[in-house]
């Protein structure tokens, strides 16, 4: 098998993004109240419904690789992650998929580390006027 290198597009991929995210919308609009005057939900409010969790889900997911991607100006999300930072990660996955009731109070502990650890600004050296 040969070694290739594929050219990541970045805004294609937000565009198909905003285009599933957006055909969710109109499926969403589209299909109206399921407790309409007629009260039979049929086979096509299934695929309706069927229809607009993929836009939902893949619309998302390609968002967030979207965000995930490098840009001109920056490298890609993952490419600063150290492996401390990963275990810490799934750490905190784990631990907010067993216990659900932890996310918010760890989230604001998170926050507050966040502000207090944070890199400090380089300082600049001052111009002497002599």
């Amino acid at each position: 098998m040969s070694a290739r290198t594929f050219r990541v597009n970045r805004p294609l991929t937000g565009v198909i993004s905003l285009v599933l995210l957006g055909a969710w919308v109109v499926l969403w609009v589209v299909r109206g109240d399921p407790g309409d005057a007629t009260g039979a939900a049929g086979e096509n409010d299934s695929t309706v419904r069927m229809w607009q969790g993929a836009c939902l889900r893949v619309g998302l997911l390609m968002g967030a690789l979207w965000l995930a991607l490098p840009s001109k100006n920056r490298e890609a999300a993952w490419a600063n992650f150290s492996l401390p930072m990963l275990a810490l990660f799934v750490g905190i996955v784990v631990a907010v998929a067993m216990r659900p009731r932890i996310a918010i109070p760890l989230l604001i502990v998170l926050g507050l580390a966040a502000l207090i650890i944070r890199p400090r600004a380089k300082e600049r050296p001052r111009s002497r006027d002599v």
